[in-house]
């Protein structure tokens, strides 16, 4: 199972932020598909091994400094875990109600209380931007192009 989790993107684009305290109050899939058609939305980790309900619990931020400076293991933070804002390195904000959690080819919106299957169309990877540059097509490439470190194990040369 392939997740993607993404957030509105108020990291870099302040202006989202009222649209983000109204999207947060009354989410719904029809602002939700023009949030994504518009690029509003970043990338901010994947996972192909947790249970993707559990997605949401894992990214909230709660006395350490932020989930994704040291994320849980199974979740993989993109764009190096850390955002710049006002010169100060912060990592990524608890995940909240509007967010997106992309499960293959279902998109799951964060809802008051649990979640809510969209019936969106699945924006294409390479329209799908990741924080801090790139998009998940460029993530997607760079794990399949990474060898494993097992890849490279020395043979030892066995003596007869």
């Amino acid at each position: 199972m392939a997740i993607v989790l993404l957030h509105l993107d108020t990291y870099s684009d302040h202006k989202l932020q009222a649209t983000f305290r109204d999207f947060r109050w009354e989410p719904s899939a029809k602002l939700a598909d023009e949030l994504l058609a518009q690029g509003a939305f970043v990338a901010v980790a994947t996972s192909t091994e947790l249970n993707w309900q559990d997605i949401w619990e894992l990214t909230q931020n709660g006395p350490n400094p932020s989930w994704s400076k040291s994320p849980p293991t199974g979740l993989k933070a993109l764009g190096g875990g850390a955002v710049s804002i006002d010169g100060k390195s912060l990592g990524y904000r608890s995940s909240d109600i509007g967010d997106l959690i992309l499960v293959d080819d279902e998109i799951h919106m964060v809802v008051g209380i649990g979640f809510t299957a969209l019936e969106l169309p699945m924006p294409a990877p390479e329209k799908i931007r990741v924080i801090n540059g790139g998009t998940l097509a460029d993530v997607r490439a760079a794990e399949l192009t990474t060898p494993s470190p097992l890849a490279y194990a020395p043979v030892s040369a066995s003596t007869p």
